[in-house]
């Protein structure tokens, strides 16, 4: 009985958010400084469908510092939707850009409107039967895709500010009928908002920043949680109206039961990845980002935050399969680091270290995933191998 109050409870307020959300006009005046900076990036080409300002992100309430100032503008255009998050620190009078994102949004023709969360919002059902688990802030914010009248939600999707980002809060599809909340420790609970239900949990593996959620790739439903709870991650989508090329990542399907080599660079001659053993099997998912000089990129989780892009053999897709070319720019001169930085072959999860790399050392950028980081050929020991760095850190001459 008390888990099916927490259940009505949790449910309601989902329900009462979201019922607000499809009725909210856009929510704030936007900043001059943030619609010049969207001007330049997108042209005219663009309709703000809402814009909210979240104050005081991190604010330390003993030391009574002021905190980070977030905006975020929905936009939309002809063919797509995304997500443009600036940033104010507490010394800055204005906003400057930080991200945009498109993959943890839902996509359609109808409107979609966002709606900031309230303190104390419930952001989990217990599955303890403790009680709903509460936000003690209001730094969060709800997008939910209307319905052809605008008058109710068919698709949700909530983010709330912690250790120093935004992470994936829950998610609900009026389709499948079921609601999810994402816990810390990545488990997912189900519930049937209508009923006020719950369904059970899942521990499950993925990455929760926002930056790295792909909606389409969350399960939906508490059975498809159950048939595979390793979530494939998304890509930060980089906008920059003179350089229209990313690295972006789709799921492909191998033949199940084989293991390939994995290597640092595009062919056997670069050293293998994980210390000589690194080795992708086919029974997980692989994201494949194209295919260069006869080898694929690639991204694949190993345990935990803990995953690794790196280089197969194209001999691995399966017959009839084939990959994308990869465009990447050898042709580009080398630039140089100018602020200590670590080489990772794992940028979006554990950032696991393959080299420093101090200042006045040359590389070669080559792609990008998002307006972070940077693909580069650098020279380690006298052996070239391709890794990531943040893009902060090099030179752009």
């Amino acid at each position: 009985m008390m888990k099916n109050m927490i259940c009505l409870l949790a449910a309601l307020l989902m329900m009462c958010t979201l019922a607000s959300c499809a009725q909210a006009a856009v929510n704030d005046p936007v900043p001059e400084e943030v619609r010049s900076t969207m001007d330049w990036r997108y042209g005219g080409g663009y309709e703000i469908e809402d814009f909210i300002i979240l104050e005081d992100a991190g604010m330390d309430a003993q030391m009574d510092a002021e905190g980070t100032d977030y905006a975020l503008a929905l936009l939309r255009d002809s063919d797509k939707r995304w997500l443009v998050c600036f940033k104010r620190e507490a010394n800055e009078e204005e906003f400057f850009y930080g991200y945009t994102v498109i993959d943890c949004i839902p996509q359609g023709d109808n409107r979609a409107q966002m709606q900031r969360h309230s303190e104390n919002h419930v952001s989990a059902i217990d599955a303890e039967g403790d009680g709903p688990r509460r936000c003690p802030d209001d730094l969060g914010f709800t997008v939910a895709l209307l319905d052809e009248s605008g008058e109710t939600w068919v698709r949700s999707v909530s983010f709330h500010y912690r250790d120093g980002a935004f992470h994936l809060e829950s998610y609900a599809s009026r389709q499948h009928g079921q609601a999810c909340y994402v816990c810390e420790d990545d488990t997912l609970i189900y519930d049937l908002p209508e009923e006020g239900r719950m369904l059970g949990t899942v521990q499950a593996s993925l990455i929760s920043d926002m930056r790295y959620v792909d909606l389409a790739q969350l399960p939906m439903t508490l059975e498809a949680a159950k048939e595979s709870g390793d979530i494939p991650p998304g890509f930060p989508y980089y906008d920059h109206p003179y350089w229209h090329e990313m690295l972006r990542g789709q799921v492909m399907r191998f033949d199940g039961g084989r293991n390939h080599k994995v290597y640092m660079g595009p062919g056997e001659k670069y050293p293998r990845s994980g210390n000589g053993k690194g080795t992708v099997s086919t029974n997980g998912w692989i994201q494949v980002f194209g295919s260069y000089k006869g080898f694929l990129l690639i991204q694949y989780h190993i345990d935990g935050d803990r995953y690794r892009i790196g280089w197969i053999d194209d001999s691995a897709l399966n017959r009839g399969m084939t990959a994308a070319a990869l465009t990447l720019h050898e042709e580009n001169g080398a630039q140089e680091v100018y602020l200590p930085c670590a080489l990772t072959d794992d940028p979006m999860g554990s950032g696991n270290v393959l080299a420093e790399l101090e200042p006045g050392t040359p590389v070669w950028p080559l792609q990008r995933i998002g307006v972070e980081w940077e693909l580069v050929r650098v020279i380690i020991d006298g052996q070239a191998v391709y890794g990531f760095v943040p893009g902060n850190c090099i030179t752009h001459g």
